[in-house]
């Protein structure tokens, strides 16, 4: 798991290995990262809705459906249904999914839910990063997106 000093354990670092335990991959690597960062005071500086984004907003990101393979491991598929892009994770018994909004040109954002359950898992915002996409995750409860996230490429 990840930590912000070698030397400091915390109890962030407690709740990193609790969400290790859930097993989709994907988001459980991003839960690390971001639990192991602080939240506290974080403030969110330079964001866009899809709303402020308006018209710039063109980018459909019909060319990334298909199977993504995560850097460190695991995979994720996108898939398109009436013009979004949804997100799916499958690991075991557990799915994840999402719809994918626009935020931004070459950005979507999406809260991740666990089918059949419902109930929401964290955000995920996907960004174009040449022929790959950058994943970053929020956890439910989190108010700041991991900064560094995982690049993914076709599978």
């Amino acid at each position: 798991y990840f930590r912000t000093s070698p030397s400091r354990t915390s109890e962030v670092d407690v709740r990193a290995l609790a969400l290790v335990r859930s097993p989709p991959l994907l988001v459980a690597m991003f839960a690390m990262c971001c639990a192991a960062e602080s939240t506290t005071g974080a403030e969110v500086v330079g964001e866009q809705t899809a709303a402020e984004a308006g018209d710039a907003v063109v980018d459909n990101g019909a060319d990334l459906v298909g199977e993504w393979a995560v850097e460190g491991g695991g995979t994720f598929g996108l898939s398109a249904s009436r013009g979004a892009l949804i997100y799916r994770e499958a690991s075991g018994e557990q799915t994840l999914t999402g719809a994918l909004a626009p935020t931004a040109p070459g950005e979507w954002e999406a809260e991740i839910k666990t089918e059949g359950v419902g109930e929401t898992f964290g955000s995920l915002r996907l960004k174009r990063e040449g022929k790959c996409i950058r994943s970053h995750f929020k956890p439910a409860g989190h108010d700041k997106f991991c900064e560094e996230g995982l690049l993914s490429t076709r599978a």
